[in-house]
């Protein structure tokens, strides 16, 4: 779905700029494409093994630690200091998820008392989740560089595309490239694939408009 997004990204750049790559991409910008697909595919990863792991209502309250932290890369880097608003509006987010998880712990009294295993496997999962939000800290401080140094729609086209093939190597590395032909070649599978074809879909439209 990622590879999908990007294609879709580098159609719609080749259609308004006439070209298919920059004629000059500096390194500045390498590096900040470098930060922010490869930490994108790491943020995912250990999202998706947090959720494997702990209990949803465990982790909520550390979700909102991205809202609070992605705020300080900027600081120092572009100088630029949120706004009074920007900072109320952030605590209100993780006021409000700190409270949901409060309120559902209180009407759940067996949520906690879980296993012993279970709180092995929810302060993993809360590790996994803090690389994930110190991951997602410095993405969007990653991607101003990238954009800045070429423009929003090839930016959206590269790192959605990196992003893919990363998943795809990913998978051939662990063995799953049987897994993946299968999937490409059986009938069965078809509604799978239609539904990748529109989470890519999904994505340039969530980042479309973002982005314009």
């Amino acid at each position: 779905s990622f590879a999908l997004a990007g294609i879709i990204f580098g159609l719609i750049y080749f259609a308004e700029t006439g070209e298919i790559w920059p004629s000059h991409l500096s390194s500045r910008f390498w590096n900040g494409m470098f930060w922010y697909a490869g930490l994108n595919v790491i943020a995912v990863w250990f999202m998706y093994r947090a959720l494997d792991l702990a209990e949803f209502n465990y982790l909520m309250p550390f979700m909102t630690l991205t809202s609070l932290s992605v705020i300080i890369p900027p600081i120092f880097i572009f100088n630029e200091v949120p706004s009074l608003t920007s900072f109320a509006g952030i605590l209100l987010v993780v006021v409000g998820a700190l409270g949901m998880n409060w309120e559902y712990g209180n009407q759940n009294p067996a949520s906690r008392e879980s296993s012993v295993e279970q709180r092995k496997k929810n302060f993993r999962g809360v590790m996994y989740f803090i690389a994930t939000a110190i991951c997602f800290t410095i993405t969007p401080t990653a991607a101003k560089v990238a954009v800045t140094e070429s423009s929003t729609l090839f930016a959206s086209f590269l790192v959605h595309l990196l992003i893919g093939l990363a998943f795809l190597a990913i998978a051939v590395l662990t063995g799953e490239s049987v897994r993946i032909q299968k999937v490409l070649t059986d009938k069965d599978s078809r509604p799978f694939l239609a539904g990748i074809a529109l989470a890519g879909l999904a994505i340039v439209a969530e980042n479309g408009s973002i982005n314009f």
